[in-house]
């Protein structure tokens, strides 16, 4: 499971230690789940790697942070990711087994996927073959697919938030697993998040996201295609501060990646178009991805660049302010 926090609003300061940061090797919670030993840590809680005793089967137990149960907004955040993804069912969504309550926090039971995140992958292997690249993609193209039709926007696609997971059909080629649905928008059910404040990761937030615009499924299109950019690059289209990084989504074209082929920079142009009207749905990108992975077989991957960007972090733009921030470009008003 990812470690790092995934909303632009959660407490950007760790709460203080209860029962989610202490040993809690070995003991066991809710019907039948025991705690072997923590595997990530966030601003909204702890992932334990665990086991169900009743099967043996091993599960991954996200603990809340018992100083965020005080907040309503928090609880609500957490008790909506297990609905939604109980609503979500799918194959590469990462699958939901039980909630319970651990001492005075809140705990979710869900699938363990062994095989870390494609930012593990990014950071050790460096740029994917396009191939390889587009048939996981296609595959997260899918999940969202039927995350939309179902009224979920996730609003935090990016590589942290992709597990990698060993596939019985594709013999040393992972399956991925979309996780972290914990700042995903129900289109028709009440908003978790205060109005108009900028939510997300930065290097993958779509141009109507940045200025407040409401959570629909093409942020998720675009998200998906700077991930594309990034799996195939080695970076991400823009660089650098946070606020240079958002202005780049509203207001500059991507470089294309020298070497990159002419059909994966298509998909790219079309996932980036900054009008969300003219992306494709995830279906559409999905089908895309998939006749990629058939024609590029064998091309290898573009050289990585010189330097790597260190990994994108979510900020809290509702506390914080660029400096000389443009008098006409709302933010958070």
């Amino acid at each position: 499971m990812p470690s790092s926090p995934a909303a632009a609003d959660d407490p950007a300061d760790d709460p203080a230690d209860g029962s989610d940061s202490a040993d809690l090797s070995g003991r066991r919670v809710g019907r039948s789940y025991v705690l072997i030993a923590p595997v990530g840590r966030g601003a909204t809680g702890t992932v334990w790697r665990g086991l169900e005793s009743s099967t043996g089967d091993q599960v991954a137990v996200k603990l809340l942070h018992e100083g965020l149960v005080q907040q309503p907004a928090q609880v609500s955040r957490f008790v909506q990711e297990r609905s939604i993804l109980k609503l979500v069912r799918h194959e590469h969504v990462v699958g939901v087994r039980d909630m319970f309550s651990v001492g005075g926090s809140l705990a979710l039971a869900m699938e363990y996927v062994a095989g870390g995140s494609l930012r593990d992958r990014l950071l050790r292997d460096g740029p994917l073959p396009p191939a390889e690249a587009a048939r996981l993609l296609a595959q997260v193209a899918a999940a969202l697919a039927v995350a939309h039709d179902l009224g979920v926007v996730h609003r935090d696609v990016k590589p942290d938030n992709i597990l990698l997971q060993d596939s019985e059909e594709h013999d040393e080629r992972p399956d991925v697993r979309l996780t972290d649905f914990g700042i995903a928008q129900v289109l028709d059910g009440p908003g978790l998040t205060t109005p108009h404040v900028v939510v997300g990761t930065p290097h993958y937030m779509a141009p109507e996201a940045i200025s407040g615009g409401e959570a629909a499924p093409p942020a998720d299109v675009y998200a998906l295609g700077v991930v594309l950019f990034e799996l195939v690059s080695g970076r991400t289209p823009y660089s650098g501060e946070p606020f240079a990084i958002l202005r780049g989504h509203l207001d500059e074209r991507p470089r294309r990646p020298v070497g990159l082929p002419d059909a994966v920079w298509a998909v790219v142009e079309r996932c980036l178009d900054k009008d969300p009207a003219r992306r494709p749905p995830a279906a559409t990108v999905r089908d895309m991805l998939v006749r990629l992975s058939r024609s590029l077989a064998g091309v290898p991957a573009v050289p990585a660049p010189p330097s790597r960007d260190r990994p994108p972090a979510p900020v809290d733009r509702s506390k914080q302010r660029p400096r000389n921030r443009p008098a006409d470009w709302a933010w958070g008003r």
